[in-house]
């Protein structure tokens, strides 16, 4: 009796010490990991509409990423193109480091269309306490990251059902969304 009350304490204790992304996403500030909740829209007469990043887009979709950290930092959104290229979609080239600081729980948005070269789009977050100097170092950091270093991804619920959630307790935090198209 003893023994089986013990392991009902001990794997309630583990249950509560196992929280989920999006649980840590909305929780208080306190905790020093990393969290972010990625949305994907498909933008159909002016308006993005979400969607579940895994259905089959066609060439020419324009597509919407709302991109919210859990707190302060540096947010870059790079793809790797179906075609293998490499660009950077946020932020922009100008002011490159510093237009890349967000707030926390403050959404940013850029938006990119399918070409004509259908495939898989690996789209990559980058979440970081420290900036990087340029779209090229960034772009050097993601070829050379190893899978190890990708953050697990979870979707939502609820409201939040097509809402991607990943967390990380090192810097930078590096999530891979594959996107495809035909």
């Amino acid at each position: 009796m003893t023994t089986t009350l013990l392991c009902l304490l001990l794997s309630g204790v583990f249950a509560q010490a196992q929280t989920n992304a999006r649980d840590l996403y909305f929780e208080s500030d306190e905790s020093e990991a990393f969290a972010i909740r990625i949305a994907v829209g498909k933008k159909t007469a002016g308006r993005a509409r979400s969607v579940n990043p895994t259905i089959l887009f066609q060439s020419g979709d324009v597509i919407q990423f709302e991109v919210s950290s859990r707190g302060a930092g540096y947010l870059y959104v790079a793809v790797q193109g179906s075609d293998g290229s490499w660009s950077v979609l946020f932020p922009g080239p100008e002011k490159f480091s510093t237009s890349a600081q967000v707030s926390a729980r403050r959404p940013v948005r850029t938006s990119a269309a399918f070409d004509d070269k259908p495939g898989e789009e690996l789209v990559y977050f980058v979440y970081t306490r420290e900036p990087y100097s340029s779209g090229t170092s960034l772009l050097a950091a993601l070829k050379q990251a190893p899978a190890a270093a990708l953050a697990k991804v979870e979707y939502g619920n609820d409201a939040d059902s097509n809402a991607i959630f990943a967390t990380s307790n090192r810097s930078p935090l590096i999530v891979r969304v594959s996107l495809r198209h035909q």
